[in-house]
C-alpha cells in the first residue's frame, strides 16, 4: 500500500493519534523505517527485516522525498505487510512522526535504511518486552560494518541506570535503529520532537522517564559506517541538539521550566572561549572517529587508522573511551 502525504501531520492529528487508547493497538510489531536517498543500501536493510524469523509484523516505510531510486524500489515490493508513505523532504523527526500515525501494533521497532538486522532481532526483542512489562525501550549491542567487512561487537550498557547515566553524560547508551519500544509509551511522551534532525537522544531520555531502558547483550544490529562523514558544521549542530536534549531532561527531572532550542542555543553560545574550543575539538574528534570506522571497514583501512590518530590528538580521553568500548568487555 502506498500513501501520499503532502503535508506534515498537524499537531491536532498527531495528538489524536498519540492520545489513542491502548485498545486500538494490535498484538505484534510495527517496524518503522525512514528513507531518504538510501540506495543501494536500502535493499539489504529492507530484506533483513522481511527475512526475520518472527514474521507477524507490519512494515511502515516513510520515503522522505528521495530523489534517487529509493521510492521506485519500495513501490516494486509486493508484500502485504508493507505500507509505503511518501512525503516531501522534512527530515527524520517529521518522517518518524508521520510513520507513527500508521503504526498499529503493540511494539514499534525502528530500522535505519542503510543498516542490517540479525534474523532473530524482532523475536528476541519482543520476548524481552513481554518478560519486562516496565521496560519502555529495548535495544541491543551492535557492530560497525562497511562495504568490505564488519567489526567486533560493540558492548553497550545493559541496565536502565547505566544507560540513562550514559545518555546524560552525552555518551551513547542506545542505538536508535536497533531499538524496539512500546507504542503506547511512545505516544505517551508525544512522539519525536519537532526539530528537523537528531531526534533520538531526546526520545531516549523522555522514554526513560516513563519506563526502564535496557539493551540485550547480543549483537543484533549492524550499523553501517560510511567512509563519508558529516561536515563540521553539521556535527556542531548535532552536538548542540544533544546538549539541548540533555539540558531539558535535567530541567524536567528537577521541576524547572523548559526553554526553546533557540533560547538554549543563544545561552549555550555564551560559554568561555576555552570551553568552546574544547567542545569544537571534541566534536572534530567524533567526526574523525566516525569517518575512520567507515574507512576501516570499507576499502581504506590504513587511512581510517590515520584518522583514529587525528581523533586521538583532538580528544585523547574520548577516543580512548570509544576504542575501549569497541574492544573491551561488556559493561554492566
Amino acid at each position: 500500500m502506498v500513501i501520499a502525504e503532502s503535508l506534515p501531520p498537524s499537531p491536532q492529528r498527531l495528538q489524536s493519534c498519540l492520545g489513542c487508547d491502548d485498545v486500538t493497538l494490535l498484538p505484534g510489531v510495527s517496524v518503522q523505517m525512514s528513507a531518504y536517498n538510501a540506495m543501494p543500501y536500502l535493499v539489504d536493510a529492507v530484506e533483513s527485516i522481511l527475512r526475520q524469523t518472527y514474521q507477524d509484523f507490519d512494515f511502515v516505510i516513510v520515503d522522505d522525498g528521495s530523489t534517487d531510486d529509493s521510492l521506485d524500489y519500495l513501490c516494486s515490493l509486493n508484500d502485504p505487510r508493507l505500507t509505503i508513505v511518501c512525503q516531501p523532504n522534512r527530515g527524520t523527526a517529521a518522517a518518524g512522526n508521520q510513520g507513527l500515525l500508521h503504526c498499529r501494533r503493540e511494539y514499534l521497532a525502528r530500522m535505519d535504511a542503510d543498516d542490517w538486522s540479525d534474523p532473530d532481532r524482532l523475536r528476541l526483542q519482543m520476548a524481552a518486552l513481554d518478560e519486562n512489562p516496565d521496560v519502555a525501550i529495548v535495544g541491543s549491542c551492535f557492530a560497525y560494518f562497511g562495504d568490505r567487512t564488519a567489526g567486533p561487537k560493540v558492548p553497550m550498557p545493559l541496565d536502565h541506570v547505566s544507560i540513562d547515566r550514559s545518555l546524560i553524560r552525552g555518551d551513547h547508551g542506545l542505538v536508535h535503529g536497533a531499538s524496539m519500544m512500546r507504542t503506547r509509551m511512545m505516544r505517551q511522551v508525544g512522539g519525536y520532537w519537532q526539530h528537523r534532525f537528531f531526534e533520538d537522544w531526546d526520545l531516549f531520555l523522555r522514554m526513560g522517564e516513563v519506563g526502564r531502558l535496557m539493551n540485550l547483550p547480543d549483537s543484533l544490529y549492524l550499523y553501517r559506517a560510511h567512509a563519508t562523514s558529516l561536515s563540521s558544521s553539521r556535527m556542531n549542530e548535532m552536538r548542540t541538539h544533544y546538549d539541548y536534549a540533555i539540558a531539558m531532561a535535567a530541567r524536567r527531572r528537577s521541576g524547572q521550566s523548559l526553554c526553546s532550542l533557540e533560547e538554549f542555543t543563544a545561552t549555550h553560545g555564551r560559554s568561555s572561549g576555552l570551553s568552546r574550543m574544547h567542545q569544537r575539538m571534541d566534536t572534530e574528534s567524533l567526526r574523525q572517529y566516525r569517518q575512520s570506522m567507515g574507512e576501516i571497514y570499507s576499502r581504506a583501512p590504513w587511512r581510517g587508522r590515520m584518522r583514529l590518530g587525528v581523533a586521538s590528538l583532538c580528544s585523547p580521553l574520548r577516543t580512548l573511551k570509544r576504542l575501549r568500548r569497541r574492544f573491551g568487555p561488556t559493561m554492566n
